[in-house]
Order: C-alpha cells, then sequence, then structure tokens
C-alpha cells in the first residue's frame, strides 16, 4: 500500500505540473491574440512561441536550485515545493486580462509566468523519477521510470483534452482560460498530498553518514564529465521529440496545412496516447536490454522513419495524420520514460538530484524551447519546405546515436551510493 501510494502521488503529481506547463503549447496562437501586439499574424505567433520558450530557459535555474533542495535537504521538500509554485502563474494566466485592456503588461506578466512555470519543471520532472526510483525501481527502474514519463503525458492528455473541449461552438470565447484557473486549484492539492509522503531510503543513508549536500555543480561535472554529456545528449533529443509533438505540430497543422484548431487538438490526444503507450512499453524493454543497444534502436528508428512520418502529416488524410501522431509519441514516451532509470545510474545518491536535473534541463531548455522556434523561422524566412522538422529530427538522432555509443558507453552504470 505504502509502495503504491509513493508511486501514485509521483504520477498524480508529476501530471499535474506537465498539465500546467504544456497548456500554454496547446493554445500558442489564442495565447498570441490575446497577449501580443504585431502587424501580422506570424509575428504574434513568433512572440507567443518566444514566451513559450522561455519557461525552458528557466529550467537549469530550477534544477540548480531544485537540486541543491533535493539533494541538502530531501528529495519530499523540493518535490513539495515544486508542485505549489507551479500552481501559481498556471492560474495567473487564466485569469490575466489581454493586451487590449492593460497593454505591454499583459505580454510581460505572460513571460513572468512561463519563467516561474520552467523553474518549478526544472526541478520536478526528474526529481519525480528520482524519488520513485529510489523507493520502488530496484527490480524495474526502466517501468517505473516509464509511469513517471507516462504521467507527462497524461498531464498533456488531459490538457489537449479540456483545450479541445473549450474550442467547441458551444464554449464561450473566453472558454480557453478554464484549464488554466483548473490547472492553478488542482496544484494546491498536490502539494498537500507530497507532504505526506517518506523520505527515500537513498536520501535517509546520505543523512546517516552525513554526506548529503556535500558537492556543487562543479565538482559534479569534475567529477561525472562522461555523464553530465550523456544525460545533456538525453535531455535534448527528448526535448526536440517532444515539443515537436506537444507545441510545434499544434501550429504546424493550424497554420501550414490550415486544418480546424478543434481537430488539431483531437489529433494531439492521439499523441498523448502513444507517448503514454511509449514510456511504459519501452521503459519495461529497457529492462530487459543493455542501454547502449536499446538507444541504438531507437534513435535508428526515428532517423528512418521521421520522413515517412511527415510525409503522411502533409497528406492531409485524417488516418494518416493520426498513425503518424501516434508514432512521433511511441518515439518520444520512448527516450523520455527509459531516460529516468539511465540517468539513475549515471550519478551517485549524494549529487543525483542536482546532477541529473541541471544537465537534462540544460539539454531541454536548448532544443525544447528552441525547435519550434527554428521551425517556424526556417519556414517563414528560409522557406524551408515542410519536410524541415523530418531533417532536423534526423540529424539530432545521429547526434545522439553518436555520442552514446562513441566509446560503447564505457561509463559506470550501476546505482550508486
Amino acid at each position: 500500500m505504502k509502495s503504491k501510494k509513493i508511486l501514485i502521488a509521483s504520477i498524480l503529481g508529476n501530471a499535474l505540473e506537465f498539465y500546467d506547463f504544456t497548456l500554454y503549447g496547446f493554445f500558442t496562437c489564442v495565447i498570441a491574440n490575446y497577449y501580443f501586439p504585431g502587424s501580422n499574424e506570424i509575428s504574434r505567433i513568433l512572440a507567443s512561441l518566444a514566451a513559450f520558450g522561455s519557461g525552458f530557459l528557466t529550467r537549469p535555474f530550477g534544477g540548480l536550485v531544485f537540486g541543491y533542495l533535493g539533494d541538502k535537504y530531501g528529495r519530499k521538500l523540493a518535490l513539495s515545493s515544486s508542485i505549489l509554485l507551479m500552481g501559481i502563474p498556471t492560474a495567473i494566466i487564466g485569469l490575466l486580462p489581454g493586451y487590449e485592456s492593460i497593454g505591454i503588461t499583459a505580454s510581460v506578466v505572460i513571460f513572468l509566468c512561463r519563467l516561474l512555470q520552467g523553474l518549478c519543471t526544472g526541478g520536478e520532472y526528474n526529481g519525480a523519477a528520482i524519488f520513485s526510483i529510489e523507493h520502488l525501481g530496484r527490480r524495474s527502474p526502466g517501468f517505473i521510470g516509464g509511469c513517471i514519463g507516462a504521467s507527462c503525458a497524461l498531464g498533456a492528455f488531459f490538457a489537449s483534452f479540456l483545450g479541445s473541449l473549450s474550442q467547441t461552438s458551444m464554449m464561450p470565447e473566453w472558454a480557453w482560460r478554464i484549464p488554466f484557473i483548473i490547472g492553478g486549484v488542482v496544484s494546491f492539492f498536490g502539494y498537500f498530498m507530497r507532504k505526506k509522503l517518506t523520505e527515500t531510503p537513498e536520501f535517509e543513508k546520505l543523512v546517516i553518514n552525513r554526506i548529503q549536500g556535500k558537492t556543487s555543480i562543479f565538482t559534479t561535472f569534475m567529477m561525472n564529465p562522461k555523464s553530465c554529456l550523456v544525460t545533456f545528449a538525453l535531455g535534448s533529443f527528448n526535448g526536440a521529440l517532444s515539443y515537436t509533438l506537444l507545441s510545434f505540430l499544434t501550429v504546424y497543422l493550424s497554420k501550414y496545412l490550415k486544418l480546424p484548431l478543434v481537430d488539431v487538438l483531437q489529433f494531439n490526444l492521439v499523441g498523448m496516447i502513444g507517448f503514454m503507450g511509449g514510456s511504459l512499453f519501452l521503459g519495461a524493454l529497457f529492462d530487459k536490454m543493455e542501454s547502449w543497444k536499446f538507444y541504438r534502436l531507437v534513435a535508428l528508428s526515428v532517423f528512418f522513419l521521421m520522413i515517412p512520418l511527415f510525409l503522411a502529416i502533409n497528406s492531409l488524410n485524417y488516418r494518416l495524420i493520426i498513425l503518424s501522431e501516434g508514432v512521433l509519441g511511441l518515439f518520444a514516451g520512448g527516450i523520455a520514460g527509459s531516460g529516468h532509470a539511465f540517468m539513475q545510474t549515471l550519478f551517485p545518491a549524494k549529487d543525483r538530484y542536482l546532477g541529473i536535473s541541471f544537465n537534462f534541463s540544460v539539454g531541454m531548455a536548448l532544443f525544447g524551447s528552441m525547435t519550434p522556434i527554428i521551425y517556424v523561422r526556417m519556414f517563414e524566412k528560409y522557406k524551408a519546405g515542410l519536410l524541415f522538422p523530418a531533417y532536423f529530427l534526423m540529424s539530432l538522432a545521429l547526434v545522439f546515436l553518436i555520442i552514446l555509443t562513441g566509446d560503447k558507453m564505457k561509463i559506470s552504470f550501476r546505482n550508486q551510493i
């Protein structure tokens, strides 16, 4: 019963954080019209995407702040704090007047809200996995990490579902605000749920041995350089795949392929289902394979299937779009879910929270935030073809594979205390 409570609390808390964080991505175009001035639609969308991306800029700082708290004062304190602080900016976005009412203040507040959301996510995503695997993951860390990865998609799924519901013809124009307000309110319940959990056995050992919080990010780099590089690479690849799915495809399908937003949001639900399935199934598969063989399989699959997937999306055939969303979600979930168990083995427990959260968040900040903006800029300024996202993801898959297998994964992949 205790184990189930820990896993459920971690899953629900992480799902709620990603509900809050990704909700903005589904309403990029709506928020662009409400909060950002501009002479044309593209300039407003780019401003809105920039605000979306700003949330990634503070993720590494969140990894530093919450990583320090988690390694020095406990995993539970870090996770309780992150979920409480996440709800505040989410509720503000739902209640904030538009640009026409309060002018540039609205744009500034949106940016500030995204910065705070990013800060909290930098400590939450990896922290929830560390907390769960340290409690429960000795026998099947890949599957436990997959559950945490799937919870991200669960949160995004509900964000997309409520977002889709708010855009139906029966709802008023302001109904897009409702999902944000709900997220803000529920975050406070998540805080009290996490406050009741127990600390992880591995952190309690650090306390007994009086070695918790004895390292900094600099000593982590010096002691674990390969681990830091691999974690950064994993965060980069994960960020590009996940936010192509979570953010860019909404713009891609609605703006460039001219499909109705309500249909696009429903397609995203399929992507979320694929992400959840990929996290769970490929997380369990990770437990059965050597790490480098598993990631070679996933990276090569991404490399060879991206062009067919985007050709299918560009066909405007709804069945092919649904299939492509699901497969892309499978890949993104496979990287996200298995990555938790993998990164857990790269750092000793005394600086695990900091080492994972910071390096992973830097990769996510660079490629999660910039990937949608790169796509739009390439389309608009350089007139890139609609297959450019496929080529971009193929390139990242190749780089990721080289980093992981360049030295045959000669890193000591083991749980360390």
